[in-house]
């Protein structure tokens, strides 16, 4: 289904607006909101699919739509930010499967295994709840990574040991 130019612009920007007005804005205090941008996220693939459609087809009326697209996307981000929501971009960090989804290995004996090598799609969390896994290619062939060694209790305390 082909749409112009103008009518993606009218769905992105009410997409844009009812998201903006309903869940960012939202009446009954940020808690709720929290509560709530789980499940109201869902804009945030549409911002990335028209970027990416207006990036392939690569026509100079589309640099506007780009310019546009991209000025949205970051303050959307701010705003989400503000409330919240971190965009996970996880590039060059240890995979972590309850952050992360490996999509594909990538084959790199100079980089430890298990490291994020490529996003092909950001992730976006709220405090500890993870809204969207970022989407990542992983290294593999690699040195293993250094586990971390488990700490060692201290000098034992004398008198703590007698009231016990």
């Amino acid at each position: 289904m082909d749409f112009t130019l103008s009518e993606r612009e009218t769905y992105f920007r009410d997409r844009v607006k009812a998201f903006i007005d309903t869940r960012i804005r939202p009446r009954d205090g940020d808690y709720r909101a929290q509560q709530q941008a789980g499940d109201r996220w869902k804009v945030l693939p549409v911002i990335e699919e028209v970027k990416a459609e207006a990036k392939a087809a690569g026509d100079a009326g589309f640099k506007a739509l780009i310019e546009g697209v991209d000025l949205t996307e970051r303050a959307m981000l701010s705003a989400m930010e503000r409330h919240g929501v971190k965009k996970l971009a996880p590039e060059g960090e240890k995979f972590d499967p309850n952050f992360h989804q490996a999509m594909f290995e990538i084959p790199n004996p100079d980089v430890p295994t298990g490291t994020v090598l490529q996003v092909v799609q950001p992730g976006y969390s709220i405090g500890e709840r993870v809204l969207r896994p970022a989407m990542v290619g992983v290294s593999k062939g690699g040195p293993k990574q250094a586990a971390e060694a488990p700490v060692e209790p201290g000098p034992v305390n004398e008198q703590a040991e007698k009231d016990a």
